[in-house]
């Protein structure tokens, strides 16, 4: 079965996990999204005209458009339906999307679809407790350990090798870099309130802004921008680089406030003190090595535009467009000694705005100059306090070219 390269989740999709500040929270949902899919429906008719296939189901479905959905249960001359695709167009019971024109015009089968996983593998598990890794083709196979004993935040860490939930080696960051490392998930309200959240990834790597510090499960106001964190892989600037994974997370736990770079309203992924981790550093020796985050940084607005952060208005005057800047890098950091310091890869699949906070969170673009044929979600965040950013996730891919 082929797979989608980019894949995305929002909390508000028919079926998503609820992530509440319960023990096992996180590992649910990245259970869901990692792993086994959600949303399992059955199709009562899949057909295909010039290249167009359109599902057919008994009642509402609950599906959007650019969600990626994997079809499955295609026997016969139509197997070659069973693969994954991204969603063009709904109706209360049907939805599109392209195929090759020479599969059958009906398929047979008992034929299911549901929301696709990124294809993750959940590698052990224990009581709120699990660690997964991405089994692609040319990842360098580290792995995410997770433990979600505690209601509000899950304490993570990466590793170059577990052989069981409690034993690894080459954490990263090491317990000298950083004691405990969380990705917060409540903060305020009640425990059993679910909080909002966006992720995206691909078997490689993936990233989530959970708006941890939110009265409101759904809303986008206030306090309540979230912060990104995420794992995986990343494309390396070395030839043949087998550590060229990076984490992201907070360094707090307690506060509603993740870790950030002070004066910086920017994502706590993005921002250029981040407390992003790696295992190794470009030579292939040593231990875990922070990675700063460089790039433009994310404009913000807090009463008025701020040319100081780069932002601009939207739409942009000139041309009446909306604006995506370059990608983002990452440095390995030595000290704080600029000279000890290298540009060591590229932050897959993000990137930046250079307009003040422009259109709406989870807004849907094409057509961007400089972008032909890539589509982008925006996505609201922020590394400090009420501070507002957006940047942009590349839904169309590839963001690693193996």
């Amino acid at each position: 079965m082929s797979t989608f390269p980019v894949k995305n989740f929002l909390s508000t999709d028919t079926g998503a996990p609820a992530l509440t500040g319960t023990a096992g929270a996180m590992i649910s949902l990245l259970d869901a999204l990692l792993v086994t899919g959600f949303n399992l429906k059955s199709v009562i008719s899949l057909t295909q005209t010039a290249g167009v296939a359109t599902a057919t189901f008994a009642s509402s479905h609950g599906y959007r458009p650019y969600q990626v959905v994997e079809i499955a249960g295609c026997t016969g001359g139509s197997a070659g339906f069973n693969s994954q695709y991204m969603i063009a167009s709904t109706t209360t019971n049907t939805i599109t999307f392209p195929v090759d024109s020479a599969l059958p015009g009906t398929a047979a089968g008992e034929v299911t679809a549901k929301v696709a996983p990124l294809g993750w593998e959940k590698t052990f598990d224990d009581t709120n407790k699990a660690a997964y890794k991405s089994v692609a083709s040319g990842a360098t196979g580290c792995y995410l350990y997770v433990d979600d004993t505690n209601a509000g935040y899950a304490i993570v860490r990466g590793y170059e090798n577990l052989t069981d939930i409690n034993t690894g080696t080459g954490p990263f960051p090491s317990s000298s870099q950083q004691a405990n490392y969380y990705w917060q998930r409540y903060y305020g309200g009640s425990t059993t309130q679910a909080k909002r959240y966006e992720f995206f990834g691909t078997d490689r790597c993936f990233y989530h802004a959970i708006a941890f510090n939110t009265n409101s499960g759904s809303g986008h106001s206030g306090n309540q921008w979230p912060p990104i964190y995420g794992f995986g892989d990343f494309p390396s600037f070395k030839p043949a680089d087998s550590f060229n994974c990076m984490i992201a997370g907070s360094t707090i736990n307690s506060t509603p406030y993740p870790s950030y770079d002070y004066g910086s309203p920017q994502t706590g992924l993005s921002c250029d003190w981040n407390h992003s981790y790696a295992p190794r550093n470009y030579t292939q020796f040593g231990g875990a090595v922070e990675l700063w985050g460089i790039g433009n940084r994310i404009p913000y607005i807090s009463g008025s535009n701020d040319p100081a952060q780069g932002a601009s208005t939207y739409p942009n005057p000139t041309d009446n467009s909306l604006l995506i800047g370059s990608r983002q890098f990452y440095l390995d950091k030595y000290d704080n000694n600029a000279i000890n310091r290298n540009y060591r890869g590229i932050k897959p699949g993000l990137y930046w705005l250079l307009q003040a906070i422009p259109m709406s969170p989870n807004d849907i673009v094409d057509g961007v100059v400089g972008y032909d044929g890539k589509v982008f979600m925006l996505v609201s965040c922020t590394a400090y306090f009420a501070y507002e950013g957006r940047i942009a996730i590349d839904l169309t891919g590839p963001w690693h070219v193996s």
